[in-house]
């Protein structure tokens, strides 16, 4: 068996040990691990099998795969090719991972050949080193997401109570972010590691602010924060962090305030505040850049701005979508131990003064699921405009606000 490879050997373990799947998929196996077609072939027979039910009977197996589109003498010799040598069943778990790494690898030298294509065929080396980094960095992403081990008690609370310890005397890196807002960070008691928090608003109506105050609290603790924004450029999300600070008016023409708006930004400059603007919204991308600037800048905070412009390609509808965007930061939160808070869109009410509910945010289901906290943005106005079911607005773009209070709505 000297020149079998790693796939090889694991297909063989699994075929002598009847749980073998269930193993090789708890260590994160799956079918794009596989480097050649005919194995491919036989982990998804195996793999369907176990899903029945239905142990890797070999004559079962030779059906499976002829059902797949396999001649039935190529099934059998396939079968046999797997069976050659000795059966390992209780080393699953070693060539499980000696799968995984030359996965990693032949993905990893696939992407550097793809820069190295685009590179020779005419595109700029900056944007073909950008995207072979984030492929690698999303390659790391999901090596990482592999279900880990099990660890007992005994393993877990002294680590757990050293971190207790360290947030009562005071650690700055073990407290929860503070949102700015004293009353709800008394509520919720901060933003905790590993959370994801769902900021709902409808447009125009503070959920962006909300995020950038947020930012901005985190960063003049000394602590790194990211705002990732789909929707404006960097300067755009500049120039509302000057509405935030001087008004619409100061920011667009300073005029006689032009000190004031120098000194504010020079300030600004010394926060530990990152703003990327991404030109595609898939999460992907959203992770991978997560990931860099998590690893690079020791981000403590990531905010996405928002939820509905995220792109999933492969999802079956936009409930399905937002479900799995929503499902992929929660497991970047948990993952990496840095909160995520992702802003969304809320469906446009009846009548403007009506408080939201989580039912609001668009393509509602999984969204709330994932979440550990739910704010909704209630901005009451002084005059109402009633939409019947039958009228409601065709515009996007909602009604004038007069200013007033916001409340933000928490929903457990």
């Amino acid at each position: 068996m000297s020149n079998r490879t790693g796939e090889d050997c694991l297909l063989n373990a699994i075929l002598d040990y009847q749980t073998g799947v269930e193993e090789a998929q708890a260590s994160g196996i799956t079918v794009e691990d596989f480097a050649t077609d005919w194995n491919r072939r036989m982990w998804n027979a195996m793999v369907k099998l176990r899903a029945q039910g239905e142990g890797l009977d070999l004559m079962r197996l030779c059906e499976e795969l002829v059902a797949a589109g396999m001649r039935g003498d190529d099934a059998a010799r396939l079968i046999a090719d797997t069976l050659e040598g000795c059966t390992l069943g209780h080393y699953v778990p070693q060539y499980s991972a000696r799968v995984k790494h030359d996965s990693l690898a032949r993905r990893l030298a696939k992407a550097l050949e793809l820069a190295n294509q685009r590179v020779a065929e005419g595109e700029q080396p900056e944007w073909a080193a950008n995207e072979a980094v984030e492929e690698i960095q999303r390659l790391r992403y999901e090596q990482g997401a592999a279900p880990q081990a099990s660890c007992s008690l005994a393993e877990i609370i002294p680590q757990f109570m050293a971190d207790l310890r360290d947030r009562m005397y005071g650690d700055q890196k073990k407290l929860a972010l503070p949102t700015g807002i004293p009353e709800l960070d008394d509520l919720t008691t901060g933003i905790n590691r590993e959370e994801l928090w769902i900021v709902g608003g409808m447009p125009g109506r503070g959920k962006t602010a909300f995020g950038l105050q947020v930012a901005l609290q985190v960063a003049a603790k000394g602590m790194g924060a990211c705002f990732m924004s789909l929707e404006m450029s960097r300067a755009a999300v500049i120039r509302r962090l000057l509405k935030m600070q001087f008004g619409a008016a100061v920011a667009e023409t300073p005029g006689s305030r032009w000190e004031e708006v120098e000194a504010y930004t020079r300030d600004l400059q010394t926060l530990p505040l990152s703003i990327r603007s991404l030109s595609s919204a898939k999460i992907e991308e959203i992770v991978a850049q997560a990931h860099l600037e998590i690893q690079s800048h020791k981000a403590s905070l990531i905010i996405v701005d928002y939820l509905q412009l995220i792109r999933m390609p492969h999802a079956r509808d936009r409930r399905e979508a937002m479900g799995e965007a929503t499902d992929a930061l929660r497991i970047l939160a948990k993952d990496t131990g840095v909160p995520v808070m992702l802003l969304s869109q809320l469906r446009r009410p009846y009548s403007l003064n009506d408080r939201p509910s989580m039912i609001d945010l668009k393509e509602s289901g999984d969204i709330e699921a994932h979440a550990h906290v739910v704010l909704l943005m209630y901005f009451p106005v002084t005059s109402e405009r009633e939409f019947p079911p039958q009228e409601q607005p065709t515009s996007s773009k909602p009604p004038e606000a007069p200013a007033g209070p916001v409340t933000l709505w928490l929903e457990c």
